[in-house]
């Protein structure tokens, strides 16, 4: 397995007012890698999109461990860490470099696959599936499931009088 590594620099677009890379470019950082990662094994938006079939991101988690500026080199780290046994849920863990090679950031995602038209959960082809655990560190990967990830925290509604009342006006 070698770890799959995208490369980006630093644009003024991914700074925010405190002069540093915002959150919202390091998710952008992330899931273009991932796209990257799946056009890679042949699973390209296209052929995703041929298929009916889309990631669809539950849970992402950010650590910020180091700044990073305009104009630095970012690389950003993918690997399969865990899956479910039918293939329907997916983890991937993000690693976030600058080009000396200190590491500024970790993310991980947890997701699964939908059937695009249905809006359903569905298992990836065998085809796609295969790809993916070829991909990981078999030593390393770990049995997930849609439990685990939706049993973690429940949604809980407000009524809508309440936002209504309730909100921040400027």
């Amino acid at each position: 397995m070698s770890i799959f590594i995208e490369k980006f620099n630093v644009r003024w677009s991914d700074v925010d007012a405190n002069r540093h890379v915002g959150n919202s470019s390091y998710m952008n950082y992330c899931s273009q890698t991932r796209i990257s990662f799946f056009n890679s094994i042949g699973y390209g938006i296209r052929n995703l999109l041929k298929q009916n079939l889309a990631p669809v991101i539950l849970k992402e988690n950010f650590i910020f461990y180091k700044e990073l500026h305009i104009d630095q080199t970012v690389f950003v780290t993918l690997e399969l860490t865990a899956t479910s046994e039918d293939g329907t849920v997916f983890e991937f863990t993000h690693k976030i470099y600058d080009s000396e090679g200190i590491h500024h950031a970790t993310s991980l995602i947890q997701g699964v696959w939908i059937d695009d038209i249905r809006r359903k959960r569905t298992a990836p082809p065998n085809e796609l599936q295969q790809a993916l655990l070829a991909s990981a560190d078999r030593n390393k990967l770990q049995l997930i499931t849609i439990d685990s990830i939706k049993d973690a925290e429940k949604p809980v509604n407000l009524n809508s009088e309440f936002l209504k009342n309730n909100y921040y006006i400027h």
